[in-house]
């Protein structure tokens, strides 16, 4: 009994579907179109081409700003570090009896090189990525700074780590600090980059941009010519062609999936 229940459901679904499975219309790009006037039984949209989407997937992609991450705590680490480094320098020296100037005022040495190391990661001190180490300085960037704010930045308003180090040797000579010479090494060493490539935020982001790219660009209305008998296959009648079986065969499909599950 239920194998007869299962094949009176397949011949009343084919009853309800008797031709209209398959497209019945064949069709050439640059051929004439064999068959009566068409004009669009429904609403469809129009698909674009694999070289319309292989084009604007290429466009997308080449305007496209990768991602780098703002490491906020380096700055309190190095200054940290400066301190513990400061201070361990400045008991060899006393031991030594050198830099009296450092020994008698040691907390003038201190706040120079705390607010050298906040000037330059306010800055933000790039480490610029090996793809990207050709663009140009107005190459743009998304840097994220924290979860919820991301700002775009051209490469010329962060800094290196060798502008940084220019920076150093160019100040501190002149910083008015009698014996500069004892924080030189303190903070060279301490010069790093804050900010970084994230190439999986940068492909996340990318595919996300991808997959919204539309598949289609335009409609064709119920009612609405698609093409005349005798009429030229021209390559924009073709694409309407191949939207209209493609949308054909997906509500066909819809209704027999529908019909099924009404069905069971």
């Amino acid at each position: 009994v239920k194998y007869l229940m299962v094949f009176g459901v397949v011949v009343f679904i084919s009853f309800l579907f008797p031709n209209n499975v398959k497209f019945k219309y064949n069709f050439e790009q640059g051929q004439t179109w064999r068959f009566e006037d068409l004009a669009a039984p429904f609403d469809f949209a129009i698909l674009k081409t694999a070289e319309e989407l292989e084009t604007e997937k290429a466009e997308a992609v080449k305007d496209f700003s990768p991602y780098y991450v703002l490491n906020r705590e380096r700055v309190d680490l190095q200054k940290a570090r400066f301190t513990e480094n400061f201070n361990t320098q400045l008991e060899e020296v006393r031991a030594e009896g050198q830099f009296k100037d450092v020994l008698r005022n040691p907390a003038r040495y201190m706040d120079y090189g705390d607010r050298f190391l906040d000037k330059i990661y306010d800055r933000r001190m790039v480490e610029v990525a090996t793809q990207h180490q050709e663009k140009r300085k107005d190459f743009v960037i998304n840097m994220f700074r924290n979860k919820s704010e991301v700002r775009p930045q051209t490469l010329e308003n962060l800094w290196t780590v060798d502008a940084a180090q220019n920076l150093l040797t160019d100040s501190l000579p002149y910083s008015r600090l009698p014996e500069p010479d004892f924080l030189y090494p303190l903070l060279e060493d301490l010069i790093e980059p804050n900010v970084f490539y994230n190439d999986s935020l940068t492909q996340r982001y990318k595919a996300e941009l991808i997959e919204n790219i539309g598949p289609a660009r335009g409609m064709v209305r119920k009612g609405e010519l698609i093409v005349l008998q005798n009429g030229l296959v021209t390559d924009e009648v073709y694409q309407k062609l191949v939207s209209f079986q493609s949308a054909y065969e997906q509500e066909i499909t819809a209704n027999k999936s529908s019909l099924w599950v009404f069905i069971g």
